[in-house]
């Protein structure tokens, strides 16, 4: 299981996004290779794209998640949620 999703989605459901964000970016920095980073990554876009402060971060985060696991299977989620935050069309 993967204990820091777990926690950063907890707290964003408990609306504590800014703690879940400090969190899920703690560890995608001490963990680049890890094995949850796409899904955790993922989530930290997700919550950034919250706030239109947030956008330009979520896409340079779901950029860096495309060039880095090219054959991930959570790569089409990751392009639907860019394509979304571009101005193309909603994730379905």
């Amino acid at each position: 299981a993967d204990l820091v999703h777990e926690l950063a989605e907890a707290a964003a459901q408990a609306g504590e996004s800014k703690a879940a964000l400090l969190l899920l970016n703690s560890y995608l920095h001490a963990s680049p290779d890890h094995a949850h980073l796409p899904k955790n990554g993922l989530l930290a876009a997700q919550l950034l794209a919250r706030s239109p402060s947030g956008r330009g971060s979520a896409i340079k985060l779901l950029r860096s998640l495309q060039a880095r696991f090219q054959r991930h299977t959570l790569r089409a989620e990751i392009d639907r949620m860019l394509i979304h935050l571009e101005g193309g069309v909603p994730p379905s």
